[in-house]
């Protein structure tokens, strides 16, 4: 056939990212067409109905300045404003906001559990205050924001008001496939499913990726060259601000490298250096663990092991994401043959929420006793993820 089912579903990747992309293309092309003009104006003039071209905006004084559009969200680090010219949006901290008053009301949730709703009417030591009116408006810790979106998101998109009602949870489900057509014909598909709950006092991890790849030469009959799982669940339980107490068990098995199963469950005691809900974490996890491996052709083995860990996550500008997990067990005994290494970072760019591109970095080193197989797998993918 002139067209190929494989090749069908290589073009529609491109061309589902294209159409993805346009409409955000045409937004930013339409932005730059409008005439810019300066925000900047005495902060004694905030009012509560500020109009510009026929049009009511949101208003924020930050450092003596008053500034006219749109209030996005609220998080822990501050409000997503966006300019009534220009393109993009800013983050304001609450140290540096001295007033606000927004056109619509907004859903905040704050002090873990605690919500506020109501317009943004302005802020005093401190404090944000929330309602239809200050006689009656609620009075919300800025510290304690946890989120924020407008009612009228919260009411309308059922993904704004998952994000919220469920702020706790994040996940992501990652696809990717590859078609390859030469002298050998690959065909690959990766799948992964990484959820996450933090809620003080705990932490829960659950995560899976699963490869699978056939080549096929012409003159020989298809073969798997990937057939491989991996997967751990976490938990911690904090014993301070910084210090807590994790529980991991893990598995895997790779069926070309000759590991019919592994299992390496790890406890032990943590310590974060820094972390932010859904936004920033480091963490340097210490303790013991144990490995049992069941090889293809070889004896089985076992041992008693060290479990040194970091693990990591930035958010950047855009809600571009860096992650990263790194573990280390050495065993105790005949340290030659008894090790375990894995590195993975990720760099999560959004496409079009809830769409994002994740380029994974992975390096797999360990005791595989066939020496055609050898110690060291190191993996670079490109995969489609929709993430909440």
């Amino acid at each position: 056939m002139l067209f190929s089912t494989k090749k069908i579903l290589s073009l529609a990747i491109p061309i589902t990212a294209f159409v993805l992309l346009m409409p955000r293309s045409l937004s930013a092309e339409q932005s730059k067409a409008t005439p810019a003009n300066n925000e900047e104006s005495d902060a004694n003039t905030v009012t509560t109905s500020t109009r510009l071209d026929g049009v009511l905006y949101d208003e924020i004084v930050t450092r003596a300045q008053v500034l006219r559009g749109q209030i996005i969200r609220l998080d822990e680090k501050g409000i997503e404003f966006k300019l009534v010219y220009g393109e993009g949006s800013l983050t304001i901290a609450y140290d540096d906001l001295e007033n606000i008053v927004s056109q619509a009301p907004f859903h905040i949730v704050y002090d873990q559990d605690d919500v506020a709703r109501g317009r943004l009417l302005g802020v005093e030591q401190g404090q944000l205050l929330v309602g239809a009116d200050l006689s009656s408006a609620r009075r919300v810790p800025l510290e304690k924001i946890l989120i924020g979106v407008s009612q009228k998101d919260y009411d309308d998109s059922y993904l704004s008001q998952m994000r919220v009602d469920y702020r706790h949870w994040q996940a992501s489900l990652n696809f990717g496939l590859s078609f390859e057509d030469g002298a050998v014909d690959k065909e690959k598909i990766d799948v992964g499913l990484n959820i996450e709950r933090r809620k003080k006092p705990t932490r829960y991890v659950f995560d899976l990726n699963y490869i699978f790849e056939t080549q096929e030469r012409s003159d020989q009959p298809k073969v798997t060259s990937k057939d491989e799982l991996a997967s751990f669940f976490l938990g911690e339980w904090d014993i301070s601000d910084r210090f807590y107490y994790f529980f991991q068990p893990a598995g895997e098995y790779d069926k070309p490298r000759r590991i019919e199963s592994r299992f390496f469950p790890s406890t032990g005691i943590g310590y974060r250096f820094i972390e932010s809900e859904r936004e920033t974490h480091f963490s340097l996890p210490l303790g013991i663990g144990f490995v049992r491996e069941k090889f293809t052709g070889f004896n089985d083995n076992s041992y008693v092991s060290l479990y040194v860990g970091l693990e990591g996550r930035f958010k950047f500008v855009r809600d571009i994401t860096l992650e990263g997990k790194i573990l280390y067990m050495p065993g105790f005994e005949n340290l030659r043959d008894n090790w375990l290494f894995r590195a993975r970072f990720d760099l999560i760019v959004p496409v079009y929420d809830p769409i994002a591109l994740r380029f994974r970095i992975a390096d797999v080193l360990d005791n595989n006793p066939s020496r055609d197989v050898g110690n060291n797998k190191f993996v670079t993918t490109m995969a489609l993820s929709l993430t909440f």
